[in-house]
Order: C-alpha cells, then structure tokens, then sequence
C-alpha cells in the first residue's frame, strides 16, 4: 500500500495535468453542444459523448514509460531492484497508480457530462454513461498494458516504443490489412459482414485508430461484446508485462534490450507491417511499387536492428530472418486469396440453411430505424425465403466472377440491397450484403411471417422517444398531438407506417414517375428519435391520405397560423418582382399541391406546381414572361380560395417564399390549406393544364 501510494504521488505530473485538460475541454465542447447556439435535439452516440476520450486513452503510454523511466537509466534500475520490495510489488503499485490516475480521469470526464446533459435538458441515452466509463477504462489499460510488456523487454525509450508499437498493433495491422482484402475484393462482403476473426473493432484500443478511417465503426465502436472481449488481451497483457518485468535483468538499462531474439522479432514485425502494404489494392511484389516497398521494409529492418543492438554482425546474421518475413508476407497475401475463394464458394443450398435473418437496410447508419431493430430479432425458417436466399446469393456470385461486373445496370425501383445473415444448418453464421432484383417480391415472402407482419406495422412506446418534429413551424406539443393521431389510426386500420416496406407505386406519371395516388397521397412527415435500452432509434414517418383524421388535424393546425395580410403581401412581392427594380438576389418562389385530382383510370392523386422568379432569372425574357404571367393567374385563384380541413375534397397546400439578397430579409410564409368554389376548382384544373403545356421542354 506504501509503494502504491508513493508511485500514486509520481504520477501527478502526467495524471494532473492529463485530467485538467480532459476535463476543461469536455465542459467546453460539452456546453457548446448542450447551452450554445444550436444545441443538440437528439440523443448523441456513445463515443462522442466526451470525444477528447478517444486520445487520452493513449496515454497509458506516458503513464507507463513515467512509471517504469528508471527502467531506462542503469543507476536508477539497480536502486529500485536493491529496494527491499518485490519486483511483482514495484509493477502492481505502478499499474494500480495508472488505473486510478485513469480511471479516475474518465470518471470526472464523464460525470461531467452526465451533469451537463441533466442540467440542459438535452436528450440522451442513460445506458451509454457506464458503457462509455467501462469502454475507456479497458481501452485505456490496453494500451497501458501493451505499453509495460514494451517497458520490460526494452532498456530505451525507443525501443520501448518500437516494443509497445509491436505488441498494441502490430496483430491488429495484419488483420486488417486480411479484411481490407477481402472487402475490397468481394463486393458483397462489407465492414460489418466480416466474421468476428477480421471483426478490427473486436480489439476496442485499436478499433478507435481504424474508427477514424471507416465511419461507420463511430457508432458502433462502444458495445458490451467489445468491451468485455478486450478484457482478455488486457489481462494477458498485464500478466505478461508482470512475468517480462519480474525476469528482467537490470543490465538491460540502456543497452536497448537484454534479448537478442526479441530484437530481431521486433525488427521483422516492423518489416512485415511495410511488406503488407503490397496487398492493399491487390498490387504485385514484382513491380516497381513492390520492389520499393521491398527495399523500405528491408531498411527499417536493418536500422532498428543497429540503433537497438549496434551490433553490425548481428545484423549480417540475421538476414535470413528477413527473407523469412517475405516469406510471411507472400504466405499471408496467398491466405487473403484463399479466404476471397472460400468466401465465393460459400453458397450454400436451401437445404444447407437453417434460417436467414434481415439486418436491415439501415444497418450502415448511425441511428437505426424503430423497425430494423424488431426486425433483426426475426430468424425466418420457410421454405420459400430460403429457396429465394439461396438463388438470389448464388446469383451474386456469379455476378462478382464475371469479367464486366461493374458494367452499368438498368435502374429498377424494385431494387435494393440488404445485408443478411445466414445460419447453415452446420451451425455457421455468414453475413452478406446483397442486391434484391424486386424488393415487393422480399417483402411479399416476409410477410409470410407473423412476427415480421407485427414489426413493420410496430412503433415505438411514447416515453422511448425524446425528440419530435414535423415542422420547425409547429411546436412540440402540435407535432406530439399529431404523432399520436398518426399512430391510433394506423393501429386501428393495421397500416404499415415505414415507406421502405411498403408496397412500391405501379403507377407512373406521364414522365414516367412513380405517382402517389388514392391513399398514398403524401400530406405530411413526422420525424421521431429516441432510444429502446442502449440502442438509438429514428423513424421518418410519412402522413399519407390514407389516414384523414390525421391529415385533417394538420391541416387544421396549419391554418390556424394563417396571417390576415397574407395575400395583400404576395400581391405586393409580385408587383415588385414583375418592376424593373428588381435586382439578381431578390427571388419569389409560390410553391403549390393540388390533392385529390382525378384522372381518368378514376384515381386520385396529387400534381405540384412550384413558381419562381428571381432578378437573375428575369435575364430569361421567355422564362420569365412565362413564370410572371402564371404567377398572377395561379395567385388571383389561390387568394379566393378559404381554409379548410376536408381531406376529402379537392384543396391545395400553399406557401410563398420572398428572399432579399442585399438585406438578407426572408420572408417563408406558413403553409396553408384551402378549398375551392366548384367554378374554382375547375379553373385551376384547366390553369395546371395550361401551366403544363407552357413549360414543356
């Protein structure tokens, strides 16, 4: 306990001002992001709650070297080793001082911001506070422990930062650079499709480096199966630096390193890390890209060798240990081959297949949607989606062995692509990504599952959300009155409220355009996040005719911030608009939705005209003429027209926008909703007509 509390008083002066600076930054990044300007609506990741985290894990590093620097100096390492303690004793005093220095960092860190959130009000996920402590505690005695066994093995500071290089990263390199071939050579196999093995976020020290090269780890990076596996390298880690550390002479002190083979380990680990980079992007060892890197990794052998051992017969020796790592090098190049093949041969029967389960299509987004998360829950065991599974795969295949796969491909509404997980009746789970020919078809043979009819038709509870909004022109308890209206009457009529599984349009304007028709017709949209235990969710949902008490209670709300002055205001931005004194960065723009027209298959279904004329645009003679004119008969229509809340009927949604570039004035007119006089209706049915056949190109 003396000894620890004496390396705890050593420590200060890399523990103190480590903390302070921590701590001051994530107050102020903090209360930027939860008091200042624009603050946060929604609930933010785990990783970004304290960001500054992320790089003060890495100094476990200065942590171990201040701690164990007598181990660098002859006359300090044989004063410590002659103190009537334990060597076991002087290492778990210094990793214990670390621990708490760390822990204690992380602690304030995040209490900081725990304080913040409550105070400000500002949405998060409750979960991610221990998970976050836990995460950077581990991720920090990681790099603490890799950074001992470096100390341990080493008499220098530079060989003891070659050591821990090798030790933290080294692994994890080669990994990565085996998934990044196989990524990059198997179109279907993405970042989160690699099995747990080539998983480089498994390793949560190192996962934070690959984190800031591929985005899509942000969010995922802190997760309890991670946390709680690297726990295993950091105990082993920790348990060898104590074993290394207790067998040390005290003779290495700055002679590099007591160990002669660790030497040239080091030096050709160091070598493969370079030789590796051939295989990235599938370059050849004889060429001239192959031969330079051949030549760096044998200079980097060959230099850490002599500013470790000075020892030039040493290196002459040890040569054939180089030709040995080429020898790793090509062998691992040919193991990528070998798991790109295995990887495309895996295609398996339906027969072969136990289940198959949806990830959803939003798995690569940070927040994922309400239905995703019921979603990936669901192992779908019918006979025909494993048939449809095994076809549409082996497809893939034979589309990636082709020579033009990367032709163009007709677009198709109906496509999508999916990343899936297949359990074979082996018991093996493999993940892919792959492309659907007709998503209708997919949800079709899905819907053949009750639990998957339950989730795409599910939202979440009311209290898991924490931020709601249709319309930065209402206000929060006007969007909640209008979730809740959307929610009891798609229940009631057993709508399926997320677009993705919906059925696709069939039919198509005279552009050829998918048309929204009858009840699909688009009023509306209500965004909605929260969390359901520690995973965040976010749900776009859109307000369709189909449910009109719905659409009748927006446009209610809507209209009941109609102004008097409206049109009297329109009136006059036109008039200056059609004068001469119009200037280039002066625009008016008349945004118009006519719902409930007929065509003659009888359906119903909503045409849009939007209006716009700038300074600028008046240089046009002919664009303007004809953007002015309609601009004035559109208008002297819409102005009789009186507000309503009849979804039933024909009625039209309209708002203006007046921009003034010199004063930066803006002026965006609420959106409002009217009817027309039956002699009205007809005249802008005729007026869109007419508008059509004008603007034609």
């Amino acid at each position: 306990m003396k000894m620890y509390k004496e390396t705890l008083r050593k420590l200060i002066p890399i523990g103190v001002p480590l903390a302070l600076i921590t701590f001051i930054y994530t107050v102020i990044t903090s209360g930027q992001n939860y008091f200042g300007t624009y603050v946060i609506s929604t609930s933010q990741t785990a990783i970004r709650l304290a960001p500054v985290l992320v790089y003060y894990t890495l100094s476990g590093i200065l942590f171990a070297y201040y701690g164990f620097s007598y181990l660098f100096r002859r006359a300090a390492s044989d004063l410590y080793h002659s103190l009537p303690i334990s060597r076991f004793d002087l290492y778990l005093s210094t990793t214990l001082a670390t621990a708490t220095w760390m822990g204690g960092t992380i602690l304030l860190n995040l209490l900081a911001v725990l304080g913040l959130l409550l105070i400000s009000g500002c949405p998060f996920v409750p979960a991610y506070i221990p998970m976050a402590m836990l995460f950077f505690f581990v991720a920090s005695m990681l790099v603490y422990a890799a950074a001992a066994v470096g100390c341990a093995l080493s008499g220098t500071l530079l060989t003891a930062l070659a050591s821990t290089g090798i030790v933290l990263f080294v692994p994890r390199f080669i990994q990565f650079i085996v998934a990044r071939g196989v990524v990059a050579r198997v179109p279907i196999v993405g970042w989160l499709d690699l099995p747990a093995l080539l998983d480089p976020a498994s390793n949560i020290a190192t996962g934070m480096v690959v984190m800031q090269s591929r985005q899509v780890f942000v969010s995922r990076i802190i997760n309890m199966p991670n946390t709680l596996y690297s726990m295993l390298p950091m105990l082993v880690l920790l348990v060898l630096g104590a074993w290394l550390f207790i067998r040390r002479p005290s003779e290495t002190a700055e002679k590099g390193t007591g160990r002669k083979v660790w030497i040239i380990a080091t030096a050709s680990l160091l070598a493969l890390a370079a030789l590796l980079l051939i295989t990235v992007d599938n370059h050849r060892l004889l060429s001239m890209y192959g031969v330079a890197l051949v030549a760096i990794a044998f200079l980097v052998f060959v230099v850490y060798q002599f500013i470790a051992s000075r020892n030039i017969k040493q290196i002459l020796f040890s040569t054939p240990w180089f030709l040995l790592t080429c020898a790793v090098a090509f062998g691992l190049s040919l193991g990528i081959d070998a798991t790109v093949e295995n990887i495309l041969g895996k295609t398996p029967a339906p027969t072969e297949i136990a289940s198959v389960q949806f990830r959803g299509h939003d798995e690569k987004m940070d927040n994922l949607e309400y239905t995703t998360m019921l979603l990936q829950e669901i192992d779908f065991t019918s006979d025909s989606m494993k048939k449809y599974v095994s076809e549409t795969l082996a497809d893939a295949m034979d589309r990636i062995k082709e020579k033009d796969f990367y032709a163009f491909d007709v677009y198709s509404q109906y496509q999508t692509i999916e990343p899936i997980a297949i359990t074979l009746t082996s018991g093996e789970t493999i993940k892919r990504t792959i492309e659907f020919k007709n998503v209708m078809e997919l949800n079709a043979l899905r819907e053949e599952d009750s639990f998957f009819q339950a989730a795409i038709r599910a939202f979440p509870t009311l209290d898991s959300i924490q931020y709601i909004n249709s319309d930065i022109l209402l206000t929060k308890e006007e969007s909640l009155s209008l979730l809740t209206s959307f929610i009891s009457e798609s229940q009631k009529n057993g709508l399926v409220p997320n677009s993705y599984y919906r059925p696709r349009s069939q039919y198509l304007d005279d552009r050829g355009y998918a048309l929204e028709v009858n009840g699909d017709q688009t009023v509306g949209r209500i965004n909605v996040a929260g969390y359901v235990a520690d995973k965040r969710i976010y749900e776009y949902y859109t307000l369709r005719m189909e449910t009109p008490e719905t659409a009748s209670l927006m446009m209610r709300t809507y209209n009941a911030y109609i102004k008097e002055d409206m049109f009297d205001r329109l009136a006059q931005a036109l008039k200056h608009m059609a004068s001469p004194l119009a200037i280039e960065r002066e625009s008016l723009s008349v945004n118009l939705d006519f719902y409930n027209l007929t065509n003659q298959r009888g359906d119903r279904y909503t045409q849009s005209v939007n209006l716009y004329i700038s300074g600028y645009t008046k240089h046009d003679e002919a664009y303007a003429g004809i953007y002015l004119t309609y601009l004035e008969k559109f208008v002297e229509i819409i102005k009789r027209g009186t507000p309503t809340d009849n979804a039933d009927g024909m009625f039209v949604r309209f708002d203006w926008f007046e921009y003034d570039g010199t004063s930066r004035r803006q002026e965006h007119e609420p959106a409002c909703y009217l009817a027309f006089s039956q002699e009205d209706e007809q005249a802008l049915q005729a007026l869109i007509i007419e508008w059509q056949t004008a603007t034609m190109i």
